[in-house]
């Protein structure tokens, strides 16, 4: 554009920046969210986020403005800057996203849009995650919530971490409890009904390598009826001492399996599992599956040894946002410090 204008002209360095100056007011008005226009945000932001106009767009035409009015085409300062500008830009369109920034970028705009579906928002911690019961909760729940389980970071920076930035007014006080094993729900059920809910869900599942066992499990000298033969090698690799007497399964020594308080050996863990039908096992095995789908099957038949469920599943409330209300639970956030101090 500068080359319309002459270079002696006392009011050009003035009058060839007024189309970026309705810009720098546009992109201003959009980012502060005084108007809204997602064609702008989508096209000059990376994540979605009208707040990131404040940023190098903006950051972008002030500098080419100042330097036009300060400099103009008299000074070669002028050019060398335009000319840096310009060539950063190139750069940085041409570089690739990161699939895993992508996805952080997403799950930002998911939470920022629950913020403004939903009419309160929790902060929730629990103890012995099951993904898949989890998803059972969540499909129960899709008509009324919705629950994210992300990065801190990326959460808190959806929800915005002080009163500047935050989405909603008072919705930054749920980033700083956003600590450890800790994710967001939100919901338009009453609180009574979340607070019920929470309180009331358990899941009891086998225990995993490293958890803590709830009770001493010790097998005693003898035969191990409940076991078939084919199992005998089987259960040697979990190392238990055992031997065939005649067809039955016989434990040599007593065994301790597991004991109270103590963190779970893999091979507990997988003989802290209910009997399961080796018949069932062994026709897999017939079945001349693939390497993978062996293992797979190897993998769910070691979880059915003795049958004990020392595991459970809970959900704890830490805290509680809504327009007009904001709530610590002591019993959520009593965990929190804990897993923090661990």
């Amino acid at each position: 554009m500068w080359p319309l204008f002459s270079s002696e002209d006392m009011y050009a360095p003035f009058l060839a920046p007024l189309i970026l100056i309705v810009n720098i007011v546009k992109v201003t008005v959009i980012g502060l969210s005084v108007v809204k226009d997602e064609g702008v945000v989508n096209s000059m932001t990376r994540h979605g986020d009208h707040r990131e106009l404040l940023k190098g767009p903006l950051y972008y035409a002030c500098a080419i403005t100042l330097t036009t009015m300060v400099f103009w085409r008299t000074s070669p300062i002028s050019i060398a800057v335009i000319c840096n500008l310009c060539a950063g830009d190139v750069t940085l369109s041409k570089t690739k996203k990161k699939p895993g920034l992508e996805r952080k970028g997403k799950v930002v705009a998911e939470i920022k849009d629950a913020v403004e579906q939903y009419s309160s928002a929790y902060v929730f911690t629990y103890d012995n995650m099951r993904n898949q019961k989890l998803k059972d909760l969540r499909e129960q729940l899709k008509s009324s919530s919705r629950i994210f389980l992300a990065g801190k970071k990326v959460m808190q920076i959806a929800l915005g971490r002080s009163p500047a930035d935050e989405a909603k007014t008072g919705l930054h006080k749920l980033s700083k409890f956003l600590q450890g094993d800790s994710g967001l729900f939100f919901t338009n059920l009453p609180r009574d009904d979340v607070e019920r809910l929470f309180q009331e869900f358990e899941e009891h599942d086998f225990a995993r390598t490293g958890s803590t066992a709830t009770e001493t499990v010790e097998l005693k000298e003898g035969p191990l009826e409940q076991f078939t033969h084919e199992m005998e090698p089987f259960l040697r690799k979990q190392g238990l001492p055992v031997r065939l007497n005649k067809g039955v399964v016989e434990l040599v020594a007593d065994h301790v399996v597991c004991e109270e308080g103590r963190p779970l050996s893999p091979e507990a863990a997988q003989t802290l599992v209910r009997t399961g039908d080796y018949a069932v096992f062994a026709a897999y095995i017939d079945l001349n599956m693939s390497l993978n789908e062996l293992k797979g099957a190897s993998s769910n038949f070691s979880r059915r040894l003795l049958g004990l469920q020392m595991a459970t599943f809970r959900l704890y409330l830490v805290c509680r946002w809504s327009c007009d209300d904001f709530e610590v639970y002591s019993e959520g956030l009593a965990r929190i410090r804990a897993e923090d101090s661990s």
